[in-house]
């Protein structure tokens, strides 16, 4: 399913669906447009909320992280395709010299590295480009979602929307 952008507030419904189609065409992003998708949605398990309620991706550390995402994949809460999107994270934070047991706020990681992609794109349009803006969208996305899911573990599952 994508979703042109994440929608303000504690609005899980995303993560209570199925993940879309392997091999899903992805739209193009352009310069000042939304993210072209957000991450696989996962399913919405009483795991998923246990394991959420305790990392808060906004005061995370990446051996924290990298145990978060263990434990979601072991318990099935997202598939192992998930958890290999996730594990780019830690090589994030590893070249950009974070200390494996040093706390970062996640979300403000990679709103930072979708603005500098962006600014790259929008200098220099390329396919390369392009493709680095839409990693770090997709991050971000899913540290919103997580994020989320970390604040309001109860509404995981939950369908807000008509």
């Amino acid at each position: 399913m994508n979703i042109p952008s994440i929608q303000a507030g504690p609005d899980l419904s995303a993560l209570a669906k199925q993940p879309a189609a392997a091999g899903a065409v992805k739209p193009a992003v352009t310069a000042g447009s939304a993210p072209a998708s957000a991450p696989p949605a996962v399913p919405a398990t009483a795991a998923m909320r246990q394991i959420l309620a305790q990392y808060d991706v906004t005061n995370i550390s990446p051996s924290e992280f990298s145990d978060m995402v263990q434990k979601l994949q072991q318990s099935g809460a997202i598939s192992p395709q998930d958890a290999k999107e996730l594990a780019a994270t830690r090589m994030d934070l590893e070249q950009a010299g974070i200390d494996p047991h040093q706390s970062i706020n996640l979300v403000d990681f990679y709103r930072e590295r979708v603005q500098k992609a962006q600014d790259k794109f929008d200098a220099n349009p390329g396919a390369v480009q392009q493709q680095q803006l839409q990693a770090q969208q997709q991050r971000l996305q899913w540290m919103e979602k997580l994020a989320a899911g970390h604040a309001h573990p109860e509404d995981i599952g939950l369908s807000t929307t008509a």
